[in-house]
């Protein structure tokens, strides 16, 4: 209260507002910044290029062609060249090719490797782990067939050789056949022949009838004519053929220019009647198949007044003559 001219006045005093007192500071904890190291690089691998084992066939024979391959393997991008060691001192060139073809003049065994390079050349294999190759002499079939069927035999027959062999040949007909010549990968007249087996060969030996030549004058005919038997025991089954021919100088005295041929059976039938004109008609061919076992005759008969001359050409060989 304050006391003004004897009165009291009330003064209500404001206090000022207060001031809050400053809040301690709290303690932060802060955590030292770390530092985040940069990702290292993997330290550099070595680079490398490595070729396989060649693959491929473990047997073949001289001068046969065989195939082998090998792979690459590597951690550097590039194309890949490829190159074999045959083992004979020979080497295949640089190529993409991985399969490759040789082959070995000699027989052997051979050591086969292979490499692999870049194409650039910058980087390049060690040798592959080695493959074994045996090499046989290379063998060669010889073949040998008869023409015809069954008139004869070669010595020795069908058989392989080793390449380089040489094989004499013997030819050798059988009964009524002769050996006339060779054919096929062989030639010449020779029953016996001398060839180098360098190929696949095939040979044939021909052989041809050996014909009987029958040379006969047969007398005059007049009327009751002439005639001339031959005779030969066959099989039945067997095969006859050839040829008849009757010649003589023309007469125009002659009643008659005929003649007849033909073949009697072991009973007495006739097998293959044929007649001619000894002027005209003088040469005929024949032939006929035995139907049962027993001897078979050829007759020739003719009229003329005049001798003629008979020849005959047959197969198989041994007619006999047998009467006239």
């Amino acid at each position: 209260m304050l006391g003004v001219g004897g009165f009291f006045v009330a003064i209500n005093t404001v206090a000022p507002p207060s001031t809050p007192a400053p809040t301690p500071p709290v303690p932060v904890q802060v955590s030292p910044v770390k530092s985040i190291p940069a990702p290292v690089p993997p330290a550099p691998q070595p680079t490398f290029v490595t070729a396989s084992m060649p693959a491929g066939p473990s047997t073949g024979k001289t001068n046969q062609i065989l195939t082998f391959s090998t792979s690459a393997d590597t951690n550097v991008a590039g194309n890949l060249e490829y190159r074999f060691d045959w083992g004979d001192r020979s080497y295949s060139s640089w190529s993409s090719l991985p399969s490759v073809s040789h082959s070995w003049s000699s027989p052997g065994t051979y050591t086969i490797r292979a490499q692999a390079r870049l194409v650039t050349g910058a980087l390049i294999s060690e040798w592959s782990p080695s493959k074994t190759v045996n090499i046989a002499t290379e063998t060669f079939r010889l073949s040998i067939s008869v023409n015809p069927s069954g008139s004869g035999s070669v010595s020795p027959g069908s058989s392989n050789y080793d390449s380089g062999t040489r094989v004499t040949l013997t030819a050798t007909p059988v009964s009524a056949y002769v050996f006339d010549h060779w054919a096929g990968d062989a030639f010449g007249t020779s029953p016996t022949i001398t060839i180098t087996m360098d190929s696949k060969k095939s040979v044939i030996a021909n052989f041809i009838k050996l014909y009987q030549r029958i040379e006969y004058t047969m007398p005059a005919g007049s009327i009751a004519g002439s005639e001339v038997l031959y005779s030969k025991a066959l099989k039945a089954g067997d095969k006859v053929d050839g040829f008849v021919q009757l010649a003589g100088q023309y007469h125009s005295t002659d009643w008659s220019y005929e003649w007849t041929f033909q073949i009697i059976g072991p009973g007495g039938e006739s097998i293959h009647p044929w007649k001619g004109h000894w002027v005209n008609n003088n040469y005929h061919e024949f032939s006929f198949t035995a139907s049962y076992a027993g001897t078979y005759k050829i007759r020739v008969y003719h009229v003329s007044s005049y001798s003629k001359n008979l020849t005959i050409e047959i197969w198989p060989p041994g007619w006999g003559y047998s009467g006239s």
